[in-house]
């Protein structure tokens, strides 16, 4: 995982411009390569017939892997939750989804202002699993009533006050197995 965060550290908006641009999520695995590069392998969007569900045909699925990712584009129009998608941290579901995830150690947020790197800090060695704590559901809780307390379209250049509030209900919170680092683009 170091060496994903420095990589992290390097990366620049253009590596995802061509992601960002979509009216829809894109998601998929991160596969890291003999040479120690990462390569993002795109496995669903959220425009695909077999990417959303039912009840939100919105809503991507990821095959899960070691690392996953999935974007969070600028504008979503014509959907229920287009006033989430441009955020860039990661939302309830997303924190909620993540923490389902049997042996996910990794997902990334790939947003307008950069990448959130969201790591399960309740897989232990050999994948063995630790169930969330009180701290990680009353923050995923919390950022749930943040998104439902925002009533306008936002996105992530336009709401550093959202960002700042998410922010203080993660260091308030202190979840104990979610760590979100965000690696803005350079």
């Amino acid at each position: 995982m170091d060496r994903l965060k420095q990589r992290l550290t390097h990366v620049s908006k253009s590596d995802f411009n061509d992601w960002l641009k979509y009216d829809h999520e894109i998601g998929g695995s991160v596969k890291r390569k003999r040479d120690g590069s990462y390569e993002f392998v795109p496995l669903s969007t959220g425009s695909d017939s077999h990417g959303g569900s039912s009840d939100d045909p919105w809503t991507i699925r990821i095959p899960s892997s070691k690392i996953m990712f999935h974007t969070h584009p600028l504008g979503c129009p014509d959907h229920k939750h287009k006033d989430l998608c441009g955020y860039g941290v990661p939302s309830a579901r997303d924190l909620e989804q993540f923490l389902d995830e049997e042996k996910t150690e990794a997902h990334m947020v790939i947003a307008q202002d950069g990448v959130y790197l969201m790591e399960n800090k309740c897989l232990g060695k050999r994948s063995r699993r630790r169930s969330p704590g009180e701290r990680d559901k009353r923050f995923i809780q919390s950022v749930d009533q943040l998104e439902k307390q925002t009533q306008q379209p936002q996105h992530a250049a336009d709401a550093p006050e959202y960002h700042q509030h998410w922010w203080q209900l993660y260091k308030s919170h202190r979840p104990s197995c979610i760590d979100v680092t965000h690696f803005p683009y350079q």
